[in-house]
């Protein structure tokens, strides 16, 4: 393992900056990004493994809130337990896509996303990146 240090400023986006040198970095054609406030199962890799096809280029995970601290803590944990897993599975089994990884979530680096760790930092963003490498991005069943 090798510990990187340092800020790359990319965007003005805190959460892009941070994965843009991980990303750079990396050698691997899967790629993990987890937040470090997510407390994962011991099998999530193999749970949103399973989501992978030919034509997947990310997967992300609908979130849930627990243990939220103050009352922001208590409003994000209703709001994320609330519709959003629900909104984002569904749109999933549509074909939408909306759900382009702001959760923890692997991503194919050869999916459209190659070198552009900006693909990474916005929906929206994500979305036109895939859409043009002509992949998908999947939503894994459980938050």
């Amino acid at each position: 393992a090798r510990l990187l240090i340092g800020e790359d400023r990319i965007s003005g986006n805190p959460k892009l900056n941070n994965v843009a040198k991980g990303w750079r970095e990396s050698r691997g054609e899967i790629v993990a990004m987890v937040d470090s406030n997510v407390l994962l199962p011991a099998d999530y890799l193999s749970q949103i493994m399973v989501q992978f096809r030919p034509d997947t280029g990310l997967v992300s995970s609908p979130p849930a809130g627990i243990r939220g601290e103050g009352l922001f803590g208590a409003l994000e944990c209703a709001f994320l337990n609330g519709m959003q897993a629900r909104w984002q599975l569904a749109a999933d089994q549509l074909g939408l896509g909306f759900a382009r990884g702001q959760e923890p979530g692997l991503a194919a680096r050869g999916a459209g996303t190659r070198g552009r760790p900006a693909a990474l930092g916005h929906d929206r963003g994500r979305g036109c990146r895939l859409d043009q490498g002509g992949a998908r991005a999947r939503v894994a069943g459980a938050p």
